[in-house]
């Protein structure tokens, strides 16, 4: 028996065929999907991370044979990493598939508000700011969803992109995966925005001391890139508004490192301590 099956129904499919962009998107993130479970798997799963080519052998999975009756296709194991992967995947399907059955979603964007808000609190004095490596560990506990589920369930998202867009009519996808316990997965575009909905809730965490060196800045568009000398890591960082963007234009000149405030991105319940997104507070007082 296949290891992996997926299979699609409804109006994508056409004499037991899908279009060549449908199946070359999903092959294409199912994939990525693998290669994720992997690096997590392996302790080195980070904002834009990538499987070296050499890990290739033990990490393949193998095209099988496609059925009539709808559009399915197996896949089976080849590299002896796959089962742990495999697994991986499906630790992180069932969780969301489990709070898409038991809660609703508010779909409500509130991150502006969440960032206006921290800034309040660190001007009022009302939130003590934490050094990154404290907020490291308190992050940890405070969210307690691995980072590997949001870094899985979000290639598996650009999947189900397909099952919501108008033009795929009503079309259905599945997925199966086999090991311990077999399971299925199944999605309309209600479930396919619902999950979407959920692996997007976004939120800021506590305010934290960061040092770096800014690299690029865009006034446009109110963001730059910023070496974490903690971690070594470049990443994303955003400004509330152009006066707090004009407050560090000299350091990004100078190449100077500067110790701030600012609060990691946390979606899905998730962070990424080693390059995630940083919303900008403000610069840390003189000592």
């Amino acid at each position: 028996m296949a290891d992996l099956t997926i299979t699609f129904e409804g109006d994508l499919v056409q004499d037991n065929r899908v279009p060549l962009r449908v199946l070359g998107r999903t092959l294409f993130h199912l994939q990525k999907s693998l290669d994720r479970a992997y690096l997590d798997l392996n302790g080195n799963l980070y904002k834009n991370a990538k499987l070296h080519p050499s890990h290739y052998a033990e990490t393949e999975i193998m095209v099988l044979d496609a059925y009539e009756g709808s559009f399915k296709l197996d896949l089976g194991k080849r590299g002896q990493w796959v089962q742990e992967q495999l697994e991986r995947v499906k630790q992180a399907l069932s969780g969301v598939n489990e709070e898409m059955e038991s809660q609703g979603i508010d779909t409500l964007n509130r991150l502006k508000v969440a960032h206006s808000a921290r800034i309040n609190q660190v001007a009022q004095n009302s939130v003590e700011p934490i050094p990154y490596e404290q907020a490291v560990h308190v992050l940890s506990q405070e969210h307690s969803r691995r980072y590997g589920d949001r870094a899985i369930l979000r290639e598996l998202d650009q999947i189900l992109a397909i099952i919501r867009s108008p033009t795929s009519g009503e079309s259905f996808f599945e997925i199966e995966i086999g090991g311990t316990k077999r399971q299925k997965f199944s999605f309309d575009r209600q479930d396919a925005e619902l999950f979407s909905s959920l692996i997007k809730r976004r939120s800021l965490s506590v305010p934290i001391i960061f040092k770096g060196r800014l690299e690029v800045m865009s006034r446009k568009n109110r963001s730059g890139r910023i070496v974490n000398l903690d971690t070594g890591k470049s990443c994303n960082i955003y400004f509330f508004n152009e006066n707090s963007f004009i407050e560090v234009v000299d350091k990004f000149r100078t190449n100077d490192v500067f110790s701030f405030i600012g609060s990691s991105l946390v979606e899905y319940e998730a962070f990424d301590p080693e390059a995630g997104d940083i919303y900008y507070i403000g610069l840390c007082s003189p000592e």
